[in-house]
């Protein structure tokens, strides 16, 4: 009978059941833990590529802040910087790595300018955080327009010819620093865009009555350039003094250098067109050029260099003259007006205008403080546009100075005399409908730099048109090119 209860498989099944729920329970459990740590490893690494696309986007904001703002005592260690006169006063945030001493106001208190070290920003569930620092570089003045710079530059140059700043930036996801952290380095350096540092037209540049005249900056146009008789500039004819932003016209652009030299070494403004110098008894030989040969050893002025090559009997434009044209010169007026905007919401003055009204309306005041680097942009909205008027109080003298970029967009511009000396560049376009946008100095007018116009460019009295040094680092004459990058880690 034992025997027989021994033999029964009765119950059997229950007890497999069992057993076989057990081990697919433990061997779930087994698989959900391989799975829960790859899940936890695939989110991980979600936020790892997160983090860094956003130091990424940091590194880029950094550039972008570069772009509008090259001044390298706005990216070293000392607050007093800030505020140096030549450039001005630094508005909105600062970007650089630390600050020693107080946070300056440059005696103008309505202006918040937030200490450092760097910039914060959320973005896109995260957030980054950003510091752009100076180097030190060969030749550097007294005094140090970088304390406590980067050593040694990337390069043994100038910041004269190339500045180097360091931008790092680290990402955080999510925002609040409990996950992933990643960090970028990037060295940028200034590059010339080819931008012209002359008065510039690509239609007529005329020079209005004998009394027109225009001191150290030359002139360049593609259509003709009039001179009326008898100019009465100190020297030669309606333009004299030093071309500081050319000299002898060769570069990169032109391999012909000019051979007229001043007596100090130094190379005169010139004249430069491939159509005609008009009133040829007022083209000095070896300081101006034309399309027109007067004899076989005289270089003509061309346009376009040839496929094979310019030859020693032709000189072009020191500069990219189609950069001022075409759409690349609508994403620069863009350029301008996010610059304009921005400065706007950082001073709370007047930096971006439109003006809707028909007839010439003055442009009456200009941003206090301002600097090689203070934009304002004027639009004009409607079907007729009009003339803006340089109309700032103020001599012309140093101390009513007013530095910056002025931007006429849709419209002409004109100056009055005895107004306020303006220091800088001022682009004139006319829209696409019809390229108006023409430019008009009137009688003894105060501006010292250059004037860039899709219309005719007309002077007229005399105009002291000095083009300093610093204005080849206002915004849109330089372009920022990376010199290395690289992700960083403990």
């Amino acid at each position: 009978m034992f025997g027989r209860f021994i033999k029964n498989e009765s119950g059997m099944t229950m007890a497999l059941t069992v057993v076989m729920i057990v081990l697919i329970g433990v061997m779930g459990a087994g698989i959900l833990t391989f799975v829960q740590r790859d899940l936890e490893s695939v989110i991980e690494v979600n936020r790892g590529q997160r983090a860094f696309e956003l130091a990424d986007a940091g590194a880029q904001a950094g550039k972008r802040q570069l772009l509008s703002d090259a001044v390298r005592q706005h990216y070293d260690t000392s607050s007093a910087n800030d505020c140096d006169p030549k450039f001005g006063q630094r508005s909105g945030d600062d970007w650089s790595p630390a600050t020693i001493g107080s946070n300056a106001d440059c005696s103008d208190t309505s202006v918040s300018k937030p200490s450092g070290p760097g910039v914060t920003r959320d973005f896109a569930g995260g957030k980054f955080e950003v510091t752009i620092q100076c180097f030190d570089q060969t030749g550097d003045s007294t005094p140090d327009p970088c304390v406590g710079g980067l050593s040694p530059a990337p390069e043994t140059t100038s910041a004269d010819d190339k500045m180097f700043f360091k931008v790092i930036s680290t990402g955080f996801y999510p925002a609040d620093e409990s996950g992933a952290k990643r960090k970028i380095e990037a060295i940028y350096n200034t590059e010339d865009t080819g931008v012209p540092r002359a008065y510039y037209s690509p239609s007529e540049v005329n020079f209005n009555g004998s009394s027109s005249c225009l001191k150290n900056v030359s002139v360049f146009s593609l259509g003709d350039i009039d001179l009326p008789n008898d100019g009465q500039c100190p020297g030669d004819g309606y333009i004299y003094g030093v071309d500081y932003a050319y000299g002898n016209w060769k570069n990169s652009f032109n391999s012909t250098p000019r051979t007229k030299v001043n007596a100090d070494g130094t190379y005169p403004s010139g004249l430069g067109t491939p159509q005609d110098v008009k009133n040829d008894s007022n083209e000095v030989s070896g300081r101006d050029y034309d399309g027109d040969v007067p004899n076989a050893a005289y270089p003509k002025f061309i346009k376009d260099v040839p496929s094979t090559g310019q030859t020693s009997t032709q000189i072009t434009f020191p500069f990219d003259y189609k950069t001022q044209q075409g759409q690349a010169d609508d994403e620069r007026l863009d350029f301008y007006e996010e610059i304009a905007r921005q400065q706007e919401a950082d001073t709370g003055e007047n930096h971006y205008i439109e003006i809707s009204s028909n007839g010439n309306p003055p442009l009456s005041s200009w941003p206090a403080n301002s600097s090689y680097n203070t934009v304002v942009y004027v639009k004009f909205t409607n079907a007729n546009p009009g003339q803006l008027k340089w109309d700032v109080p103020g001599g012309c003298d140093d101390a009513s100075r007013k530095r910056g970029i002025l931007v006429v967009d849709n419209g002409d511009f004109g100056t009055q005399p005895d107004k306020a000396l303006f220091s800088g560049t001022v682009i004139v376009r006319g829209g696409t409908a019809e390229p108006v946008g023409d430019y008009a100095d009137s009688g003894n007018t105060c501006i010292e730099g250059f004037a860039n116009a899709d219309g005719t460019i007309t002077v007229s009295g005399s105009t002291n048109a000095s083009s300093t040094p610093e204005l080849a680092y206002s915004p849109g004459f330089y372009k920022m090119q990376l010199w290395s990058w690289r992700e960083l880690y403990k």
